[in-house]
């Protein structure tokens, strides 16, 4: 069988040659390849990752993607000049040599290789729609047989082009005539799932209904909590990161205090009950970005438009500002930096009735952000909170200190361009 690498394995050869092209870049400008090397891969590669340098997933190279790369050189490159370099033509040379090869090595691998992985879709059910959906969006696959026909599949597997067969309730992976067929596709490296795995690869979340407890009982993905040595390190991060963040936080948090007094009466921060880990409830800090009379009629969820938000409220609200007090939460172990948000026992009490496992985001301590605030809009009804339960869940489930730095930058991302919810 023909076998396609795929765009992490591309993405990964092209920041290995972007390091050794630093690397070059400054052994024949400088000479000496000191610690400005190890300070540059700090610094630039989390800004490469926050500006899509580094990101394969659309298969164009279009001005935006261009501009990106200019942007993100000539940001680092006036750093570098100002505090460590001291010297412009240095630094525009080396900068330039960097930009050149990302410009053109990422030109030429999206325009000239085929990433696509081939998949040979087997039955149908409720969650095909949508799975095929994400499929043409993401344009990382190329359906290349959708069939409930033996016959079909055993021509088109002749062809050797498959990478990927999914199985949709066809009940073909459990026939004998074709098990050897199966296996050897197997062994010869195409990827063989049922609809739930996929599921889980190409839309990044689970698919709950479709679920039964013994899935979460036999999964080993949701054992990873009860590690110690995990949860220790996820401890230690979260301190030294809520740390890192509060010191430079703190002018905006002040700043952001004396805006809320003036624009209207009130308390700047207030507490409020939220269930954590293993349903224990805390109070949780934010500052006030609603009037104080917003729940005179009662707890309600807040919408994307909604008029108890202040003007100042909702600036807060789109950089995150307004969660800054809660890194005392994470200081003092009731929070972490990355995990589900936490929710008020009020809503808990309806959402456990209407969303099966929903009581299962609470085994972890939840988050100051999540991959269900970096994937999923604004929401406030009972169809959100099932969509970013499946996000929460896929989170526990996949959990690594990779996924919570990932989501931490793509939290940054969020947070520079306004997008918060």
């Amino acid at each position: 069988m023909k076998r396609t690498i795929n765009r992490n394995s591309y993405r990964l050869l092209f920041v290995t040659i972007n390091i050794l092209v630093l690397f070059l870049a400054q052994y024949l400008i400088y000479k000496p390849v000191d610690k400005t090397f190890l300070l540059y891969f700090i610094i630039a590669f989390p800004i490469y990752y926050i500006l899509n340098i580094f990101n394969f997933e659309y298969r164009i190279f279009d001005l935006k993607q261009m501009f990106l790369c200019v942007i993100a050189n000539f940001l680092l490159m006036l750093f570098f000049d100002v505090f460590v370099f001291y010297q412009m033509m240095e630094g525009v040379i080396f900068f330039g040599v960097v930009l050149l090869y990302q410009i053109v090595a990422k030109f030429l691998i999206i325009s000239s290789i085929n990433i696509k992985d081939r998949v040979i879709l087997l039955g149908t059910n409720e969650y095909k729609g949508e799975i095929v959906n994400e499929m043409k969006n993401t344009k990382l696959y190329k359906v290349i047989l959708d069939t409930n026909d033996k016959n079909k599949l055993k021509e088109e597997i002749a062809k050797n082009r498959t990478t990927i067969i999914v199985d949709f309730d066809s009940g073909m992976l459990d026939d004998p005539a074709l098990s050897d067929m199966f296996l050897n596709c197997r062994i010869s490296g195409v990827k063989i799932y049922r609809d739930i795995t996929f599921y889980e690869i190409v839309l990044k979340r689970l698919p709950i209904k479709r679920l039964s407890k013994k899935y979460f009982m036999v999964e080993s993905g949701f054992s990873s909590y009860q590690d110690s040595i995990k949860k220790n390190i996820k401890r230690i991060f979260d301190i030294c990161f809520a740390i890192i963040i509060l010191i430079p936080a703190l002018p905006i948090m002040l700043i952001s205090a004396v805006i809320i007094k003036l624009e209207s009466r009130g308390p700047v921060i207030y507490s409020q009950e939220r269930i954590g880990e293993n349903n224990k409830p805390f109070k949780i800090f934010k500052f006030r970005s609603m009037r104080t009379d917003s729940e005179k009629d009662g707890p309600k969820w807040a919408s994307e438009h909604d008029d108890r938000i202040t003007k100042f409220g909702n600036i807060m609200r789109k950089t995150r500002i307004d969660e800054l007090p809660q890194l005392y939460n994470v200081i003092v172990g009731q929070m972490s930096f990355v995990g589900p948000r936490p929710e008020r026992q009020f809503f808990i009490n309806t959402l456990e009735k209407e969303i099966p496992y929903y009581n299962l985001r609470h085994i972890v301590k939840p988050g100051l952000t999540g991959w269900a605030q970096v994937k999923y809009p604004y929401g406030a009804s009972i169809e959100d909170s099932y969509r970013k339960l499946q996000y929460d869940l896929y989170y526990i489930k996949n959990y690594s200190l990779i996924l919570d730095v990932l989501i931490i930058l793509d939290t940054v991302k969020i947070v520079l361009f306004g997008k918060g919810r």
